[in-house]
């Protein structure tokens, strides 16, 4: 069933099969929308910080993994907060990770720029969860 979603994805996540599943669940889903994968966390921080989505009429819905080398999502996030060229009404930033530690979870839940957390594999049954959110 195609939904009526006029929001973008972004993925940032360092396995790009990872990437590739959520893509082609994503454009099933929402076939209108647009997706931006980024395997290098950094390059996907600019992108965010350039990226004006203000034309959109739904948040664009970042999916963030926790747990990649160098830069992890908490540092992701870190650097979305610190910067002032973030627009924070613009997404709905959800944690994907295969991570089973509680302290992820709980971090998640309490941090004021985490909408939720979602665990690997994303499915499409998460993607019509993530939409009804919105």
């Amino acid at each position: 069933m195609e939904e009526i979603y006029e929001g973008d994805f972004v993925i940032i996540d360092d396995d790009p099969i990872n990437n590739l599943i959520c893509s082609k669940f994503i454009k099933k889903v929402c076939p209108r929308s647009t997706v931006k994968t980024f395997t290098l966390p950094l390059d996907g921080v600019k992108f965010v910080l350039s990226y004006d989505s203000v034309d959109n009429i739904a948040k664009t819905i970042l999916l963030l993994d926790i747990n990649m080398p160098a830069t992890s999502g908490w540092d992701v996030l870190d650097a979305f907060a610190s910067s002032i060229g973030f627009r924070q009404q613009q997404y709905a930033i959800y944690m994907l990770s295969s991570s089973i530690a509680i302290e992820d979870r709980n971090r998640a839940k309490t941090h004021p720029l985490v909408s939720g957390f979602i665990e690997k594999p994303l499915t499409i049954a998460s993607i019509h969860k993530l939409i009804a959110e919105q």
